[in-house]
């Protein structure tokens, strides 16, 4: 019963990464697309966990939270693009959030999807390993996977590398399953030169790691910390000169180089559009002021304001922020301190690529952070000091205590 507990995780985070792998060679010949195809499987397992289980208020949060920008899709005609945006949004997007939110009932339901993530994200990271593709013809270009670009690849590496460090923290992962994971990680985000992704996971594994509210001992994080910073180094010599100069570029506070630039360029139109027309342009028209055909500002919350309008765009980022902050109240041990550094994570890749689609992954970890949230009002005894485990947790992340004492009791 509790391996039957694993298929709903690895179909869930197998339909919010199939766009990572869907444009592999093996992939790629499917007569149906790979995301539509695990979204019918998630779909009618949400349904069935629907018609099942009692309904949740945690489900009105979902509710709210989309409807918020409903309106706004009376904006202003859409484009053919804008059309698909809004038809994805919510449909594919909404159940992203919605398959954990039905799903998890206990911290080892979301234990199970932060490995099956990390199981995914490790597939990309080898792909990239084994068979790494250069991002450009120039020599020593930053590499790649097979089916992703370095944005891809920077995420990928950057969730194993959160969820290895904290699982190390909080003594739920073996040293010898954490620390070839996590290096293999580190080398493939410093490989990637992604520089969103980098800063983005230190900063989710500081605040994992210092915010949550029942935290890992002080001395084991510092020494962990050691332990990353030395990878740090080590990957970073041996990452593309590309790469380097990429990393390099945002620590110096240097702006050259054409992707510094236009990023730059992008964001100025869109903070323009948002002054000049605060009620949106409406979904999908980004590209109507924007430059060499770019759809959107590669900016999430730019993306938001400027085509659904500072009101109803902006309450649907109150409603990100709310439920952001809300997982910190849900960071009382490893699964709750996990998800918090999950959504900082995707909150910071989310800010600098893709369109809201593209973003899937945030509200994958929005979704789990709702479910966590709601798990410990529900149970008070979860916001304990010292909370129970759970003894349908994947027994690989258990310390090797706890599995003795199992089998004494």
């Amino acid at each position: 019963m509790n391996r039957a507990r694993w298929l709903f995780p690895v179909a869930a985070v197998a339909f919010v990464m199939a766009g990572d792998f869907k444009a592999t060679p093996v992939l790629d010949s499917l007569p149906f697309d790979l995301t539509f195809g695990t979204a019918a499987v998630v779909a009618s397992a949400v349904g069935y966990l629907l018609l099942r289980r009692q309904l949740r208020p945690e489900l009105l949060h979902v509710a709210v939270g989309f409807g918020l920008l409903l309106p706004s899709v009376f904006i202003a005609d859409a484009t053919p693009y804008g059309s698909d945006k809004i038809l994805r949004f919510f449909t594919l997007t909404l159940l992203a959030v919605l398959a954990p939110v039905v799903y998890v009932r206990s911290p080892g339901d979301i234990e199970k999807h932060a490995w099956a993530w990390t199981g995914f994200s490790a597939l990309v990271v080898a792909s990239a390993i084994v068979n790494p593709q250069a991002s450009a013809t120039t020599n020593g270009a930053a590499v790649t996977a097979q089916g992703v670009d370095t944005i891809g690849l920077g995420a990928a590496a950057g969730l194993m590398v959160i969820v290895m460090t904290l699982g190390l923290a909080w003594r739920r992962v073996r040293w010898f399953v954490a620390l070839p994971l996590g290096g293999c990680g580190l080398y493939a985000l410093l490989q990637s030169g992604s520089r969103g992704p980098l800063f983005s996971a230190v900063l989710a594994i500081a605040v994992g790691a210092v915010a949550a509210r029942s935290r890992p001992k002080a001395a084991r994080t510092a020494v962990l910390g050691a332990l990353c910073l030395a990878g740090v180094a080590v990957s970073f010599a041996a990452a593309p000169p590309d790469s380097r100069e990429r990393i390099m570029t945002v620590l110096q506070g240097r702006t050259l180089g054409t992707d510094v630039e236009t990023r730059q360029s992008l964001y100025d139109i869109a903070v323009r559009s948002i002054t000049e027309h605060p009620f949106g342009i409406g979904w999908g028209n980004f590209q109507d002021i924007a430059f060499a055909n770019y759809l959107y500002p590669h900016d999430l919350f730019l993306e938001v304001l400027a085509e659904e309008g500072v009101f109803f765009g902006g309450l649907f980022l109150l409603w990100i922020a709310v439920h952001a902050w809300r997982a910190r109240y849900a960071a009382v041990d490893h699964a709750g301190g996990l998800v918090l550094a999950l959504v900082v994570f995707m909150i910071g890749t989310a800010s600098v690529s893709g369109d809201i689609n593209d973003n899937r992954k945030l509200f994958f970890a929005l979704g789990l952070a709702i479910a966590a949230r709601a798990l410990v009002r529900r149970h008070p005894v979860l916001a304990a000091a010292d909370p129970p485990r759970d003894p349908r947790a994947d027994r690989l992340m258990r310390p090797r205590h706890e599995l003795t004492e199992g089998r004494t009791r």
